[in-house]
């Protein structure tokens, strides 16, 4: 039920013979990027940083997203909704402080 918005994207595409050199943009679109699609499949999953510079093999696209820290998890469970119904309010604890506990 919460809205989902993004900022800024990148695609990546070569479709020469040879690997083409691609510099990442300034941290003024964003800090850093996440990788959501790699056809060449040849990248860790780790973000990159504005100003990197990426080498995209031949015939191979990337899709980047603005990059803004680990997703939070949403409590939906019973008790949560049922907190919720009752006007307390819950807290989304992000993804890397919940695998922690």
């Amino acid at each position: 039920g919460r809205r989902i918005t993004d900022k800024n994207f990148l695609m990546l595409f070569n479709a020469d013979d040879n690997a083409v050199d691609f510099k990442l943009p300034n941290e003024e679109y964003s800090p850093s990027w996440e990788i959501l699609l790699d056809t060449a499949g040849s990248r860790e999953p780790r973000p990159a940083q504005a100003g990197d510079v990426i080498v995209l093999p031949s015939k191979s696209t990337l899709i980047l997203r603005a990059y803004s820290g680990p997703e939070e998890v949403v409590d939906s469970s019973a008790a949560a909704s049922l907190a919720a119904m009752s006007g307390n309010d819950t807290v989304s604890t992000p993804a890397t402080e919940r695998e922690a506990q």
